[in-house]
């Protein structure tokens, strides 16, 4: 049976936890003063610089890319919800009116669901732009499926309901109308 040198790297899982203490030990040897070693009553070891330099690079090189790692993982989801946000506001500017009433009967009735046919093109465009959200796989057969605005759009539409007219005004007129 022959060695495999694949195997070697799974015997040898080393954490950053056990390369900090290296990178400080190895870097003491290199960048440390002779009344350092003094102090410490340790013998320079002069010998083996050049094993210790490269054990030192190694170390901080991956102490350097565990902390990218950790930091990348930590700020990927706050990027990616940065990212949607922009993409919504950006799409919420450019809205057809069928869309923005749409949007305008959300505000008007307080509700961030709304029913919409299966067979409208409405839900498609807000679906692909971020605005809505398909609330469940469940179906109305007489409704259709039931949408939900973001929490990021319902409050700023709540805030500038503006970005909605003159849609806005003319579902208001009409629930006037209904009431009277």
């Amino acid at each position: 049976m022959a060695f495999e040198w694949s195997m070697v790297w799974k015997w040898f899982k080393p954490t950053p936890k056990y390369f900090i203490p290296l990178s400080l030990a190895t870097g003491f040897y290199i960048f440390a003063s002779p009344k350092m070693f003094e102090f410490f009553q340790l013998s320079p070891l002069m010998f083996y610089g050049h094993w210790i330099s490269v054990i030192f690079i190694v170390s901080c090189a991956f102490n350097v890319t565990s902390f990218a790692y950790w930091a990348a993982k930590r700020l990927a989801p706050t990027y990616d919800r940065m990212k949607l946000r922009w993409i919504s506001s950006r799409a919420l500017k450019y809205l057809s009116s069928d869309e923005r009433r749409y949007l305008a009967n959300c505000i008007i009735h307080d509700t961030k669901s709304w029913p919409i046919d299966v067979c409208d093109g409405i839900a498609a465009s807000l679906l692909a732009s971020r605005i809505i959200y398909l609330a469940s796989e469940m179906i109305d057969i007489d409704n259709g499926y039931t949408y939900n605005l973001t929490n990021y759009i319902w409050k700023k539409l709540k805030k500038r309901p503006e970005l909605l007219e003159p849609e806005l005004s003319e579902e208001r007129k009409k629930q006037k109308a209904c009431i009277r």
